[in-house]
């Protein structure tokens, strides 16, 4: 079941400091190898994101990407956490 569509809060930090901070309607994740996912309402969901992954977020009316190294996503209800050794 789809519920209403509600923005994510989304952050992006490295060991160097915080990259992106923003709110987005849209959240892309492409990974270089299969990745299986289950996310459960209400539970804190995690996600490694082995190597490189690429991810893209709709700011207003652009889209950003960033290339992800060896990172790891946290995802709480509407916010996700993505703490990865390097974004470019």
């Amino acid at each position: 079941m789809i519920h209403q569509l509600q923005e994510v809060n989304v952050k992006i930090d490295t060991p160097l400091g915080r990259v992106f901070r923003g709110f987005t309607r849209a959240v892309s994740i492409k990974t270089k190898k299969q990745v299986t996912i289950e996310f459960r309402q209400n539970w804190v969901n995690y996600l490694s994101l082995s190597e490189q992954a690429e991810l893209t977020i709709e700011d207003g009316t652009v889209f950003r990407r960033f290339i992800l190294k060896n990172a790891m996503a946290r995802l709480d209800r509407n916010k996700l956490s993505i703490l990865a050794q390097s974004v470019k």
